[in-house]
């Protein structure tokens, strides 16, 4: 992805407006990864940063417990989030508009049309829009868990509806077998 000429653009562009503070190209990826996280986490005007980063901390736990995040295994460390790691989210988050747009682009490229990244976007956007509400790990466990019942609850109708217009822009939606997922998120509306 560090070689397509729209993430060189936006790099470049992020480093002159913030000339204060210096951002890999490694932490701008990862950046395009959280994208659609980001999204959700502000969609109601509040961001509750401790609760961001602690989703996508239980959500890197994943990554190490195995290759496959979106195997049945769910994180079992706690998380320790330090006033740096808060900080550093709290800073992007400022001015998360300037770079919306491209970030987004960016992550729908880096999906394509591989099935399992598409659902652990979706995971991922889920997770956030329920820690607005309970814990981090448990927001985590409950998008992974299929038959929970609880899942969904704390989902809001404008986290939903930015979930689904994500997932439409995205390309998640035309996935058939994501279909579930997608209906299950749906039907929150109908509740």
């Amino acid at each position: 992805m560090k070689d397509l000429p729209l993430f060189q653009s936006l790099y470049q562009d992020y480093c002159k407006k913030h000339l204060d503070r210096y951002i890999s190209q490694d932490e701008l990826e990862a950046l395009v990864m959280m994208a659609p996280m980001l999204v959700v986490a502000r969609c109601d005007g509040h961001v509750d940063i401790k609760e961001l980063v602690s989703v996508i901390e239980n959500l890197e736990i994943l990554y190490r417990i195995d290759d496959d995040p979106l195997n049945d295994l769910v994180p079992t460390e706690d998380v320790e989030i330090t006033q740096d790691d808060l900080k550093e989210v709290e800073y992007f988050m400022q001015d998360f508009s300037t770079w919306e747009q491209r970030l987004l682009e960016l992550h729908k490229i880096y999906i394509g049309s591989d099935i399992e990244k598409k659902r652990l976007s979706l995971i991922m956007m889920e997770a956030v829009a329920d820690a607005h509400h309970e814990p981090a790990k448990d927001a985590v466990n409950h998008v992974l868990d299929e038959d929970n019942t609880v899942w969904g609850k704390n989902i809001s109708e404008i986290e939903r509806k930015t979930i689904l217009n994500l997932a439409d822009y995205l390309g998640i939606s035309s996935e058939p077998k994501l279909a579930n997922e997608l209906k299950r998120l749906q039907q929150l509306q109908m509740s």
